[in-house]
């Protein structure tokens, strides 16, 4: 099952854009370990990848809009070596090697944020706001079996604040802004 978060990014685009990335439940959700000191950012081990991402959610051939291909760091809940699964996902990811008591996490470890690059599509305003409002719901009581994307939380809440500006949009639910003259006018 496959788990789509995102988040409004401001930045080099005057209104900012649509940043989606995802978790895979049957990747791994620890890093592997590496000698030497932990990296202050890491790499998701069970973030899928962009363009990949892209394919799933039918963003190549919906939109004309160039879809972008990036990453991110996101701050994330840690708890051992790997982040926090998000709670939309079940833990179906193969059985981890035999771990020695000091490398295993229980589920009472003690959690933290932790820095997590992960891989991201980022769609500007006028296709978020298609796909945000047009797409078919990703619903989270969907059985893992059939396949389809799951939203998180947060894809959820912004979904319904899209669909919810439209609606006020379209019932002339809006005010007008007042903004200051420039000098000399």
């Amino acid at each position: 099952m496959i788990v789509v978060h995102g988040w409004w990014v401001g930045g080099d685009h005057a209104s900012g854009r649509l940043a989606l990335w995802a978790e895979d439940s049957t990747a791994p959700r620890k890093s592997p370990p590496r000698p030497g000191r932990a990296p202050k950012v890491r790499e998701h081990p069970s973030a899928v990848s962009g363009a990949e991402l892209g394919e799933i959610l039918g963003l190549r051939a919906a939109h004309p809009t160039p879809v972008e291909v990036d990453t991110a760091v996101l701050a994330l809940p840690t708890r051992g070596r790997g982040p926090v699964a998000s709670p939309e996902l079940p833990l179906t990811a193969p059985p981890p090697r035999e771990e020695s008591a000091a490398e295993a996490a229980p589920a009472d470890a003690p959690t933290s944020a932790k820095l997590w690059r992960v891989p991201t599509v980022l769609l500007d305003p006028d296709a978020a706001l298609k796909w945000l409002t047009s797409s078919p719901p990703l619903d989270p009581s969907t059985s893992p079996d059939t396949g389809a994307p799951v939203p998180g939380q947060d894809l959820r809440h912004l979904r319904a604040l899209a669909s919810f500006a439209v609606a006020l949009a379209g019932r002339g639910r809006v005010l007008p802004t007042v903004r200051a003259a420039a000098s000399g006018r």
